[in-house]
């Protein structure tokens, strides 16, 4: 049986509910489809259940105080052992092996479009599997978009909802939005943590302006309450000495990162 839809979304992380509840909303007949959970990998595996691990601090310390750090190192094999994991390494010295209980892999993330069909479908992916958009969030398919972490454009909750607005907009509302005009907010989860909202200075810098940088050092009572007493680069802001325009902020020190958000 074939059932015909004006509209079809594939995916309910944090941009597929969205646009459909607009579509249909504006009178399309949408079909959403999602192969796993509703609601995608934040809701169900990603940022609230990981939030709560509270062995993730005990993972922090451990890696804070680690006594000694490889690089340039290539694993070639991991193998089980009696006393735990073993990796086997290559390394610029010596090739060596290490033990331990756990092995943690932080190694990065590929989008799942290897099984999606899109070859038959004529639609265009980069060398690593991401659907390659244009500033709209088009594919070069006619009538096909791709939002969220399949475009390697963000891969961050906020930035998949923001990928349904720009969609929408364009689509509905008849508003030219780009992914070029997104204000880029950022948070790196290191002990202590660093956010940024907009440019970087090298950016900044790179556009011409003339621009104003300030520092000053962040006091936050949570560092007293947490016993932390190391000294850490406070916030620096970005200024466009033509008119006064904010074009950045950086924190770095406890609790920096929802203050930045």
């Amino acid at each position: 049986m074939t059932e015909h839809f004006d509209k079809i979304i594939i995916g309910t992380g944090q941009a597929g509910p969205a646009l459909a509840v607009r579509l249909a909303a504006s009178g399309r007949r949408t079909a959403i489809l999602e192969r796993k959970r509703f609601g995608g990998s934040c809701v169900n595996v990603g940022c609230i259940p990981t939030k709560t691990l509270v062995a993730s601090a005990r993972a922090a310390y451990v890696a804070r105080n680690a006594a000694e750090l490889r690089v340039n190192a290539e694993c070639l094999r991991v193998s089980k052992r009696n006393d735990g994991v073993a990796v086997h390494l290559s390394c610029e010295d010596e090739p060596r092996e290490i033990v331990g209980s756990h092995l943690l892999l932080a190694v990065g993330r590929v989008p799942n479009t290897d099984d999606l069909g899109l070859e038959r479908a004529g639609v265009a992916t980069d060398a690593r599997g991401f659907i390659v958009v244009d500033d709209q969030l088009a594919t070069n398919v006619p009538g096909v978009w791709a939002l969220g972490d399949v475009n390697g454009h963000g891969a961050f909750t906020h930035t998949a909802y923001n990928d349904y607005e720009i969609v929408a907009a364009n689509l509905l509302d008849g508003d030219p939005r780009r992914v070029s005009d997104r204000f880029p907010v950022y948070a790196l989860f290191t002990d202590p943590p660093l956010a940024r909202a907009g440019m970087t200075e090298q950016e900044a810098r790179a556009s011409g302006r003339p621009i104003l940088v300030g520092r000053m050092a962040m006091r936050v009572g949570r560092a007293r309450e947490r016993r932390d007493a190391r000294i850490h680069a406070g916030p620096g802001r970005r200024r466009d000495q033509t008119n006064s325009r904010c074009l950045a902020a950086r924190h770095r020190g406890r609790q920096g990162h929802p203050l930045r958000h």
